[in-house]
């Protein structure tokens, strides 16, 4: 299925994958938790890195292959298309959005857009943070059925695992976020 998910579409539109990649990208997502997210972006990161119309080997590994791929896209937008205010929010909205392990691995959780409210920032800049941060696939944003809150989660665990950045803010904060 996860073979005719990647082939399929790709197909249809004149794509094409160099020999063993979709063997390489189904070897590498193994039985991953919610592989789809995690092949998804990777395979959006090779397209942005095909030779015309062909995803290459080369492009999959200089992506990141599928568990590095989402963290070098968060470490580039991080870096790139948020500027040094917006930084220090989206660290706390990351913060906010992993829920700490107690003798295992860190986790995501959903966050209510109330709960990233802080004295020190207001909505619009948190909604322009987080705006950044869908755009490039890092977070999701559910609207309640009534209209009355927003959920923010991060799209994937591997994001947790695997973005060093975000382990090094984790590392920092670990007694401060288990004592809030």
């Amino acid at each position: 299925e996860l073979r005719q998910a990647v082939e399929l579409p790709a197909t249809r539109y004149g794509w094409k994958f160099e020999t063993g990649l979709v063997d390489l990208l189904l070897e590498d997502v193994g039985d991953e938790p919610g592989a789809l997210p995690l092949l998804s972006h990777a395979l959006l990161e090779t397209w942005q890195r095909r030779e015309g119309v062909t995803m290459t080997l080369t492009g999959y590994v200089a992506s990141g292959g599928i568990r590095g791929a989402i963290a070098a896209t968060a470490e580039s937008v991080f870096q790139q298309r948020l500027t040094p205010e917006q930084r220090p929010i989206a660290r706390a909205i990351f913060l906010r959005l992993t829920e700490l392990g107690e003798g295992t691995q860190d986790t995501r959780r959903r966050a209510s857009f109330s709960e990233l409210i802080t004295r020190a920032t207001n909505e619009d800049v948190i909604d322009t943070v987080l705006s950044i941060l869908t755009d490039a696939r890092l977070v999701m944003v559910d609207l309640a059925a009534d209209n009355s809150d927003k959920t923010i989660e991060v799209t994937h665990e591997a994001l947790i695992r695997e973005w060093p950045t975000l382990r090094e803010w984790l590392n920092e904060s670990r007694d401060d976020l288990r004592q809030h």
